[in-house]
Order: C-alpha cells, then sequence, then structure tokens
C-alpha cells in the first residue's frame, strides 16, 4: 500500500509517529474531494 508521505513535511510528520496512516488517507481524501468539487464549480463558471 503506498503511503501519502511523497513530500517532505508529510514525511516528517509521519515518521515522529504521531499519526497513523489513516489520518493522512482522511485529510487527503477530503483535500481531493475539495478540489474536485472546486475545479467543476470553476468549470461550470468559466464554460
Amino acid at each position: 500500500m503506498a503511503l501519502p508521505v511523497s513530500t517532505t513535511p508529510n514525511a516528517l510528520a509521519y515518521a515522529t509517529g504521531l499519526l497513523e496512516n489513516l489520518q493522512l488517507l482522511e485529510i487527503s481524501a477530503l483535500i481531493i474531494g475539495i478540489g474536485f468539487v472546486s475545479s467543476y464549480l470553476l468549470a461550470m463558471l468559466l464554460w
């Protein structure tokens, strides 16, 4: 399973042991969802 620690801050936060894999996945899913919704709304506004 790929871990969402591809950037340095994420890798450092994960390495401390204070964050679990599930917490990183929950936040990343939320951010991806917000990105999809905002992209859709922006596309509807501009087209």
